[in-house]
């Protein structure tokens, strides 16, 4: 009997375990993929234990954590290509020289991204709990989506198809054309790494 408990009792936890996150948000693990409308593989992002790895048209990048506050992406030749200098309320995406491009300020149920430190500007990415996804800039609606928590694959305004991000704020990156492809994906990957 004793042993008919303990079978039991593992069975349990290996379920647990195994048991899929089923919330609006991703973990901060696993794999996210990015595809065009007439499904071209644009790029694979790969998570786990604070490593971002990136695959896109133009090879590969890894993302390495430096220090609590810090990632650099390097590329297949070990040059660093991208700096992430992490905050408690966002982030901000520099350039290879520490430049910044892109600062992303991250609130419960939005993220404003814009190219200065003031915000000027900012563009604005709503989640409602529908799935609406919202793209704003100074109030007024420039584009919206909508994210379905079953589908395996969504479709992003005809543009491209993703799989992975469940109901997250990445998507809403994708919407914006003044962001460059690569830069689009290291910043989703940031974001679903802090679980919006």
């Amino acid at each position: 009997m004793k042993h008919y408990f303990k079978i039991c009792w593992i069975a349990i936890i290996l379920l647990s375990a195994c048991t899929l996150n089923t919330s609006t948000t991703n973990s901060n693990s696993g794999s996210l993929t990015i595809r065009s409308a007439a499904g071209e593989e644009l790029a694979v992002i790969q998570m786990g234990d604070g490593e971002i790895s990136v695959r896109d048209q133009e090879g590969q990048l890894t993302g390495i954590a430096k220090r609590s506050d810090k990632r650099k992406y390097y590329n297949g030749s070990n040059t660093m290509v991208y700096a992430v200098k992490l905050d408690d309320d966002g982030f901000k995406l520099r350039d290879g020289n520490e430049q910044m491009i892109w600062k992303i300020k991250l609130y419960p149920d939005k993220l404003k991204i814009a190219n200065n430190e003031e915000m000027t500007g900012a563009y604005e990415v709503k989640l409602k709990e529908d799935g609406k996804l919202k793209l704003e800039r100074n109030d007024s609606e420039v584009k919206a989506i909508h994210l379905s928590a079953a589908a395996d694959w969504s479709e992003i305004d005809q543009q491209y198809s993703i799989q992975g991000f469940g109901r997250s704020l990445a998507p809403g990156i994708l919407l914006i054309p003044e962001i460059q492809e690569r830069e689009k994906f290291i910043i989703m990957a940031e974001i679903v790494q802090r679980g919006r």
